[in-house]
């Protein structure tokens, strides 16, 4: 190519190449002038309905004026092909400056975890200003890019930020595969209607990968992810190919630990927006973007730290990332990490959220505690069915999909070993455990009327059931319930507390650390209002009430009672010394799945404040069912 003459255009040298054509440097020999000259593939030129959408494309495009946007200057048909004639704008693309960071960065330069890529904070806010002005000019006249990413946005020698092939990908079409994931293919045809793939994989929106129609929130979600990568010096949703990286952008989540600590809270935030998998929850417009990128360039001062994040007493949700099971997907609920809410600073770490959809079930015991999560927060199990068409699944934090739990068919109320090695549950009337790498469950007792479990450190196991005569669980007429201890091997329980007088029964065991005490519910009639949560000391048998109207008791480290009414989360300072609450509860989840009539609440908590839960008021048959985990990035 180098050397030949088109129309009046000639041909000095090659620029680059991508999955829509090869990019040419060449002289305008009739105005003399330096411009980009893209030659597009063959076949484009055969397709006469290609060409004309091209054509209309290109005179969209010739309509936008603005100093981030490289303006097009024509589309020429010649026998040797088609191409487009481009503004040449001078420096090195995005991709080039996050790889290869320009000498002389001193100290104040971000560092990233992985890549050893940096740029200045100054910088970062600077350029994603720019770009977010040329998109939003852009969006204002209904145009949108499609394939945002940084090897379509050049850097002048004057800093100015240009953004390349702006709406091209709407008129163009890939014909086979890119040998690179950065390049991977663009396809649309036409680029609006659902069923088309277009896009680059890494930067494509939850909706592109879907084959949905999109807008320009997928536009604001590449944005995201630009910045993302200015700061962390990786992409946020990275594959080795480019279906992995569609799956990254469907399931996984971006890396915020990568994020320098000196990130500002407001830029974490924003990047949380604009990565909501769901476009209604995204961020709508790439102005607010801009304003709030001006915003920290303005006051530097103002920049709230990264740590400790806290947040307001009703949660505003942030980052949710979907995620598969079975083949479906579903927006996540609105979620809040109980950590948080009682102080009332402005988070800086955006709470990161998985959610996926149990299929379809025939019916959903709310009477039972269908979800556990493991005290560090990396495994939840959940029960999908009930009676003899349940079956318990664990799911692993950063693995796709859940696997079902061999030898628990039937099983219900699962709940961890401290050390997440095992898994406690219920089956035809024994309490029994399974080793969650496999193997068959052990019976470790009968069991009836079981209304909770805890795995205590020193292998004790605490639960609620029937008292008997015999002292073993039972449901002889007129027993009430309480509490049974049963070493993790096995044997004959040994009671801990019987409901007293004016009590139904004793609910929800929760082994405080240490193991001198020991949460639970205490019932007092057949609605929540007349439940409470009271405390019990395992030394002297004797318990003391904490909280009226209450279920579901939970301790999370270092000092916080979380606890439920009727489907809302609240935490209250708890002094763990003295066995009290010593300050006001505080809301801080809605929309918890719970039974107002059992006082069952379908959520767990990890010893630091990690949450998972079931989303939605009640189950109807045939319903799916949400799941959320929800997954406190940092303190």
């Amino acid at each position: 190519m180098v050397g030949k003459t088109f129309s009046h255009y000639r041909i000095l040298s090659k620029i680059g190449a991508g999955g829509m054509g090869e990019v040419y440097r060449a002289r305008d020999e009739q105005l003399g002038r330096e411009v980009a000259v893209k030659v597009l593939p063959a076949a484009f030129a055969r397709d006469p309905e290609r060409v004309a959408r091209l054509k209309r494309e290109a005179q969209v495009l010739a309509s936008l004026n603005h100093p981030n946007i490289a303006a097009i200057y024509g589309l020429e048909e010649t026998p040797e092909g088609l191409f487009l004639v481009l503004e040449l704008v001078p420096g090195q693309t995005l991709a080039e400056r996050v790889a290869r960071p320009p000498a002389g960065a001193g100290s104040a330069t971000l560092q990233t975890r992985e890549s050893g890529s940096a740029l200045q904070l100054e910088e970062v806010l600077t350029i994603a200003k720019q770009v977010a002005e040329g998109l939003e000019a852009a969006h204002e006249k209904g145009i949108i890019h499609r394939d945002l990413k940084p090897g379509n946005l050049k850097l002048t020698p004057e800093e100015k930020v240009k953004i390349l092939d702006f709406g091209l990908a709407k008129a163009m079409a890939e014909e086979g595969s890119a040998s690179g994931i950065s390049d991977s293919p663009t396809l649309a045809t036409p680029a609006t209607r659902e069923g088309v793939l277009l896009g680059t994989a890494a930067y494509m929106s939850p909706e592109q990968a879907r084959l949905k129609s999109v807008d320009r929130r997928a536009d604001i979600w590449a944005f995201g992810c630009v910045v993302y990568e200015m700061l962390a010096g990786k992409q946020a949703f990275e594959g080795d190919t480019a279906s992995d990286a569609l799956a990254a952008v469907l399931r996984g989540e971006p890396d915020w630990k990568a994020l320098p600590a000196e990130t500002p809270a407001k830029i974490r935030r924003l990047l949380a927006r604009c990565f909501e998998k769901d476009p209604r929850r995204r961020l709508r417009e790439i102005g607010d973007a801009r304003l709030e990128i001006e915003e920290a360039i303005a006051s530097p001062e103002a920049r709230e730290p990264a740590a400790p994040p806290a947040t307001a007493p009703k949660a505003r949700p942030l980052a949710r990332l979907a995620w598969a099971f079975s083949g479906l997907l579903v927006g996540a609920a609105i979620t809040a990490a109980v950590w948080y809410a009682l102080k009332p600073r402005t988070p800086s770490a955006p709470h990161v959220s998985l959610s996926f959809l149990i299929p379809p079930v025939k019916a959903f015991d709310q009477t039972a505690q269908n979800i556990a999560l493991s005290h560090d927060g990396t495994e939840v199990a959940f029960v999908i069915g009930s009676g003899k068409d349940a079956q318990v699944y664990v799911r692993r934090l950063g693995e796709f999909g859940a696997k079902p739990v061999p030898g628990t068919e039937g099983a219900s109320n699962p709940f961890f070993s401290p050390d997440g090695q095992w898994l406690g549950f219920t089956a035809n009337g024994k309490l029994e455990k399974v080793a969650i790498s496999g193997g068959r469950p052990q019976d470790l007792c009968d069991v009836q009327s079981f209304s909770g479990g805890a795995w205590a450190p020193d292998g004790t196991i605490f639960f609620s059931g029937m008292a008997s005569p015999s002292g073993r669980p039972g449901l002889p007429i007129g027993g009430t319930q309480g509490f049974f201890r049963l070493s993790a091997s096995g044997g004959v329980p040994q009671q801990v507390s019987k409901a007293e007088k004016g009590e139904l029964g004793h609910y929800q065991p929760a082994v405080l650390p240490g193991g001198r005490a020991m949460l639970f519910t205490i019932s007092k009639g057949f609605s929540v209002e007349q439940a409470s949560i009271a405390v019990l000391s395992l030394e002297t048998g004797t318990w003391k009430t904490l909280v009226e109207n209450a279920t579901a008791p939970h301790f999370v480290q270092p000092g916080i009672l979380v606890f439920a009414r009727q489907g809302i989360l609240w935490a209250a300072p708890f002094d763990l010394s003295q066995l009290k609450v010593s300050g006001a509860p505080t809301p801080v989840l809605e929309g918890v799945m719970a039974s107002t009539s059992f006082g069952t609440e379908q959520f767990s908590l990890s010893d630091d404040g990690e949450l998972a839960f079931i989303a939605g008021a009640s189950v109807e048959p045939e319903r799916q069912i949400g799941l959320v985990f929800e997954h406190r990035v940092t303190h």
